[in-house]
């Protein structure tokens, strides 16, 4: 199906279909179950080189993906320093775009660096490397082998204890540092609302840092804010004012409700009270926008398309409300 046009190195080659030139990367045995999950995901978002599938080439497995053109983030800030703060951050959320997914799935990506990410025709910052990726294994006390760029490593990475997806945040922390600066956190560091975000994915202890991608995104969103729980918030994730005005309203209907229908000297619901307030006015928001990303999470909805998704959520959505109202409508 492919053919070599030429070799990049050992591990990579240029391939061509006949159609389109595509690039190859050797892969293992081992790392067939990630590349699985990162073809579905790097179809969703254009800040993922799209991963077309894993085939055999010259009796070699490799992962084939689509070739990106462009210079990488290392070059970009070489041919434009120094860069604007606006700049560094559409660039940094650009790459929080491509991990957040990522993350959700399981997966560490453990290489994040400036030559790991391309610039392209469209000034979106791609992530095009997978090469050192790994899913997070549950009860694992360290990784099975220390792999990492010096300076991006964190430092669990260094066999202190299994990394997660706090390891690329602290790589996302040395990365702002780097666009603003031109130098590691160790050797000047940023200031600013940049800096302060950059600081505390860069903290030694993987537990003082954002817990993911899709936090510092927030972080990098809502500099003053501080308040990162809010980017798991229906209505709240994306910072779009609108959505938080009819989020708010919602939150504010459900008081209320809470409110009238636990006033009085019991002070308190009946069973099919709460069964509805969980069931008819809480559980389908939940279900609807992907609180948690829990569609990502379970592998039958994980494989879906977006509209297979939407139709399997309205009527999940509804098999979960229907059955209170009709029992609320019979005992009435």
């Amino acid at each position: 199906m492919f053919e070599t046009v030429r070799e990049i190195n050992e591990m990579t080659s240029i391939v061509t279909d006949g159609r389109a030139e595509y690039v190859a990367k050797i892969i293992f045995p081992e790392d067939v179950p990630v590349y699985r999950q990162l073809v579905r995901i790097s179809a969703e978002t254009p800040n993922i080189a799209r991963i077309h599938g894993i085939f055999t080439i010259n009796g070699r497995l490799c992962a084939v993906r689509d070739f990106v053109e462009g210079p990488t983030l290392e070059e970009y800030r070489e041919m434009n320093a120094p860069l604007s703060d606006w700049v560094v951050k559409r660039l940094v959320l650009d790459v929080c775009r491509g991990l957040a997914p990522v993350h959700t799935a399981g997966i560490v990506h453990r290489d994040i660096t400036p030559s790991n990410i391309i610039i392209d025709r469209n000034g979106r910052a791609v992530i095009i490397d997978f090469g050192i990726s790994r899913t997070v294994k549950r009860g694992k006390a360290a990784d099975t082998m220390i792999l990492g760029t010096q300076g991006y490593a964190a430092p669990e990475q260094f066999g202190f204890r299994q990394t997660d997806a706090r390891a690329d945040v602290y790589a996302l922390g040395v990365l702002i540092n780097y666009l603003v600066t031109g130098r590691l956190p160790n050797e000047e560091r940023a200031i600013g609302s940049l800096g302060k975000v950059a600081a505390k994915c860069t903290r030694p202890d993987p537990a003082d840092r954002y817990r993911s991608a899709r936090e510092v995104a927030y972080a990098l969103n809502h500099p003053f804010l501080g308040v990162n729980f809010l980017c798991y918030v229906p209505g709240f994730r994306t910072g779009k004012p609108l959505h938080m005005v009819v989020a708010s309203l919602y939150y504010l209907c459900l008081f209320l409700f809470l409110m009238i229908i636990s006033y009085g000297k019991d002070a308190k619901m009946d069973v099919w009270q709460f069964l509805f307030f969980v069931f008819d006015l809480v559980a389908p928001v939940l279900i609807i926008t992907d609180f948690l990303d829990w569609s990502k999470r379970i592998k039958y909805t994980a494989s879906m398309s977006k509209s297979n998704l939407r139709s399997f959520k309205i009527a999940l959505s509804v098999l979960c409300a229907l059955p209170v109202i009709v029992f609320m409508s019979f005992l009435n």
